[in-house]
């Protein structure tokens, strides 16, 4: 089931190293049944963790793409949706005020989503919102994996935690004394710690990672925009595949992400930049 952080001379390729990780994620954190998306090399936010698992809110998933608004939001487009209420019309001061911008930034803005019909001009010249804010995934696991420098992968882990439910960082459980010294500072910010065995495939949870108090409704809207994006097949840049000890120094695409658990064949359908997983990595 487990798997390692592998180097060179010790995996055969960097597939194996990375289904070995998956393998671990799904079995600590997917439930059988529920939704959940699996994306590699994902910006969730201004950094990008190793590996990715989101739980879909099918409902809400649903409402966005039944509602044409499939494009995802930037950070500035989300504060101004959420400024917005749907049932009455609000001032451009207004808004901009609570979005912490300048008029003319908060109007760009705002004319942007208009045209896009995530938000009305009403007819005294304010403006209603039209597109729903519930984030379309209600959970985000964010992995960070190094083999032993858990004192870099740590301030990584607690940047994620922005956006992140939970952090983790997996590392080789050869270095089992180097983690067990750092186990206080993880424990404190509440970030996990996932070892990983290069001899046997195995795996051990050794230090549980709980719910972020950094993660606040923006991070997770943002995290669920930039997944909506992902699942919508839209567009991602060429990504640095040196966090993982076997990474080359190139840079390549992200896969495509996975669709784990269950989902209705209407909504799949709808996602054309999702693959379905192997079946050895389905939740149990």
């Amino acid at each position: 089931m487990g798997a390692s952080m592998k180097t060179v001379d010790i995996f055969p390729s960097e597939g194996a190293m990375q289904m070995s990780l998956r393998k671990a994620s799904v079995s600590i954190f997917c439930q059988a049944g529920e939704p959940w998306v699996m994306l590699d090399e994902h910006q969730i936010h201004s950094r990008i963790p190793d590996l990715v698992l989101a739980r879909i809110d099918t409902e809400a998933l649903v409402e966005r793409i039944n509602g044409g608004w499939g494009r995802a939001l930037s950070p500035t487009e989300l504060r101004a949706l959420r400024a917005l209420r749907p049932d009455r019309g609000r001032s451009l001061a207004s808004a901009a005020e609570e979005m912490r911008v300048g008029p003319e930034r908060a109007r760009e803005t705002l004319h942007r989503l208009v045209v896009d019909t995530f938000v009305e001009r009403t007819p005294s010249g304010s403006y209603a919102r039209l597109a729903p804010v519930r984030p379309i995934v209600d959970r985000v696991i964010a992995i960070e994996a190094k083999r032993c420098d858990l004192g870099r992968a740590f301030s990584q882990a607690r940047a994620h935690s922005a956006c992140a439910d939970v952090s983790v960082v997996a590392f080789d459980l050869v270095y089992r004394r180097r983690a067990e010294k750092c186990r206080d500072l993880y424990s404190k910010e509440k970030i996990g710690l996932l070892g990983l065995s290069a001899v046997d495939g195995s795996w051990e949870y050794i230090l549980p990672g709980r719910r972020s108090r950094l993660l606040a409704a923006l991070g997770r809207a943002l995290a669920a925009e930039r997944t909506l994006a992902r699942l919508l097949g839209g567009p991602v840049r060429r990504l640095p595949q040196t966090r993982l000890p076997s990474g080359s120094p190139e840079s390549d695409y992200p896969t495509q992400p996975l669709l784990l658990g269950s989902v209705p064949k209407g909504l799949r359908r709808s996602l054309p930049g999702c693959e379905r997983p192997p079946r050895d990595l389905l939740p149990a």
